[in-house]
């Protein structure tokens, strides 16, 4: 082989071997880090407290209808729903074995055929 060959295959192996590196550099650019913006691993649920954290509520859905679904359970105590976020709201129950009864009593009812609650424990 001529040392011309020899440096047309070093060449052409060497910038190969770039394009491959900067290809990787822009796919692990796009990754989520540690301290910055999401993580890819979910989040620990909340330990068992006395407040639940409701999701997945109809836009339609009111205080009064929260409060009525869970009064049935000793140690209601208050419905509090956030205005500026549709389709969340929070419970609060005496203590944490009360909310624990409402919350397996409660998980799933569909308050709409299309929108099963999502119960769990508030963030603290």
């Amino acid at each position: 082989m001529s040392l011309v060959c020899y440096f047309y295959n070093l060449l052409t192996v060497f910038t190969t071997t770039i394009v491959i590196v900067l290809y990787l550099i822009l796919q692990l650019s796009q990754i989520p880090y540690p301290g910055g913006g999401k993580s890819m691993v979910p989040e620990a649920p909340a330990p068992p407290n006395n407040i639940l954290f409701i999701q997945n509520l109809p836009t339609e859905t009111t205080p009064m209808m929260l409060q009525m679904l869970f009064l049935q359970y000793p140690g209601f105590k208050e419905v509090r729903m956030v205005e500026t976020k549709p389709g969340i709201a929070f419970v609060e129950y005496g203590d944490e074995m009360q909310s624990t009864v409402a919350l397996q009593a409660l998980q799933g009812f569909k308050i709409t055929p299309q929108n099963p609650m999502l119960i769990t424990y508030a963030k603290k």
